[in-house]
């Protein structure tokens, strides 16, 4: 094992580990101080990048005994490219709680320390001495927690943010990234990414935060929200939430301006009825448009924009045939090939269901698909020609008329290698031939047994939810999905296939057979995440990501 460093973290760690009798072979590691010896007592230090990963190839253990947030991450990042792993260590005078505490590699926990219960511990964070972490907390990557600090229920902590001696977090407060609390602060309230803080109660002492780049970004986005706004609708919706056609421009703009919601947002989430801190609880257009720049790779991600890319990277999990026109055509020819019997005709392009065609008739042959696209198809290169899928009986009765399906998403940790499922939602058609949510569908909760424990919702101000299908009458609560288990196993497995796109939203359709992939989503929709549980998500992207950079 190899600690990185042989100053002051270093030793509390080698102390730690004398006190728990580990016997491990230890070294230390320190480039920088000239002033060393080449031991510590009979600890031997390297003293160089090449000895290090030299080392790393007979014992790549590694502990990161270097404080600073930011010296700590970019430590993590060379360690890990000369073939290092980061290694837990956890005192043994330490007391962790044993229920739903989620602690990742490299996190350092001395003694004295009081970890309780449903705790989040990012990668490389070093928690120190005598320090007591409360229920629901969630703490990022690579922060530093000094002794006797205090962290309590349900406070959040940015990545690389250092907490002082003796500093105690609220309960509930958010810490943005990258801050500096003081030595027996007391923080009340929220601070934003890049604030250095000090005092009882706590107040910013300097703020490194690129204020012009947030003003910028607050502006852009609000010019976006007008851009993409369809005013028909938002009148509709505001007749039926204020009784009058003429929009609340200013609610608009501020909302817009302080949350990052888009104007659908404002009525869809019913932000008129909802205080400033549940605003804040929610994943608005602008967060969730920054939660995938921060964590999806746009080269990457184009995979799930172009449907025929689609098909060949997942085409052992589509459980249908997928066509091209130019396949339809040098196939028609052969004798031998078998033609798509039912139809479904998408654009490659396409999104949120829109301009996909049902042809109401069976094709017995190629040649007979291929002269139908011919005469009612324009631009039949622009299509994917899919075979139909028949969906369950236990969904096909909640309406017939659509495929409806389930949307999960899911979040790739690189660190750990794991996939997490973020939300799990079925999603129903009403009269139209697809289920989406957009469009006039209706969308309800799974909860983890695979049952629907929320009655569906549609995606209006008036929040209208149903426990009986408008249409067909059949009941919707309560409702167990078949093959449950295997498609979130297929949503994990498909996700594992493009690890550097981690937030995806899949939709999976079940069969008789079992469930099968229908597309992936990079930029998934935040309504239809967080509607049908009728709770705010925003701190599950709080914990991966960086979301104070622009909005609180």
């Amino acid at each position: 094992m190899v600690i990185i460093g042989s100053k002051g973290c270093a030793k509390e760690i080698l102390t730690a580990l004398k006190w728990d009798n580990v016997e491990e072979t230890v070294s230390l590691f320190d480039n920088i101080n000239t002033d060393i010896s080449d031991a510590y007592y009979d600890f031997p230090i390297i003293k160089s990048w090449n000895e290090l990963e030299q080392h790393l190839k007979t014992d790549s253990k590694v502990i990161i005994g270097v404080g600073g947030g930011q010296r700590r991450e970019v430590l993590a990042r060379k360690i890990a490219c000369l073939g290092g792993v980061l290694t837990t260590f956890i005192s043994q005078k330490a007391l962790v709680g044993g229920y739903d505490n989620t602690i990742e590699p490299g996190v350092v926990i001395l003694s004295g320390a009081t970890i309780t219960c449903n705790v989040s511990i990012g990668q490389g964070t070093f928690i120190n001495k005598s320090t007591v972490i409360s229920h629901d907390v969630r703490i990022g990557r690579y922060c530093e927690v000094s002794p006797g600090a205090k962290i309590l229920g349900r406070a959040i902590i940015g990545d690389r943010t250092e907490i002082g001696a003796n500093a105690v977090i609220l309960p509930d407060v958010i810490v943005g990234a990258d801050c500096k609390i003081g030595a027996g602060a007391v923080v009340t309230r929220n601070i934003d990414s890049h604030t250095t803080v000090a005092g009882v109660p706590a107040r910013s002492i300097t703020k490194s935060s690129n204020n012009a780049f947030k003003l910028k970004s607050k502006i852009r986005n609000l010019l976006y929200h007008i851009r993409i706004a369809d005013f028909r609708k938002l009148r509709e919706y505001n007749h039926y939430v204020f009784g009058k056609r003429k929009l609340m421009f200013l609610e608009l703009l501020s909302h817009s301006w302080m949350y990052g919601a888009s104007f659908e947002n404002y009525y869809e989430l019913q932000f008129f009825k909802k205080s400033r801190t549940e605003c804040r609880q929610y994943l608005t257009s602008s967060l969730r448009h920054e939660l995938t720049r921060q964590v999806n790779d746009p080269c990457e991600a184009l995979v799930l924009k172009d449907k025929v890319r689609f098909a060949e990277v997942f085409e052992d999990i589509l459980g249908r045939r997928v066509m091209t026109f130019d396949e339809i055509k040098r196939q028609m020819h052969d004798p031998y090939s078998i033609s798509i019997n039912e139809v479904v005709i998408k654009p490659i392009k396409g999104q949120a269901g829109q301009g996909i065609i049902f042809p109401m008739q069976n094709f017995t042959s190629l040649r007979q698909l291929h002269d139908y696209v011919i005469s009612t198809v324009k631009k039949p290169d622009e299509y994917l020609y899919e075979e139909r899928i028949i969906q369950h009986s236990a969904l096909n009765k909640l309406n017939p008329s659509s495929l409806n399906t389930l949307r999960i998403v899911t979040y790739y940790d690189e660190s750990i290698n794991k996939v997490d499922v973020w939300s799990v939602v079925l999603r129903i058609g009403i009269k139209a031939r697809t289920d989406n949510f957009a469009t006039g569908g209706i969308a309800a909760l799974v909860d983890h047994r695979g049952v629907v424990c929320q009655p569906a919702i549609i995606k209006h101000p008036s929040g209208e939810r149903f426990h009986i299908h408008p249409v067909s009458g059949e009941k919707i609560t309560g409702c167990i999905i078949p093959y449950y288990d295997q498609a979130i196993a297929l949503a994990k497995q498909a996700a594992m296939r493009i690890p550097k796109v981690r937030s995806i939203g899949w939709d999976i359709a079940i069969t008789e057979t079992g469930p099968y992939m229908l597309e992936g989503n990079d930029n998934w929709c935040m309504t239809l995440f967080q509607l049908p549980g009728g709770e705010g998500l925003r701190h599950l992207a709080n914990s991966v990501c960086n979301m104070f950079s622009v909005y609180e």
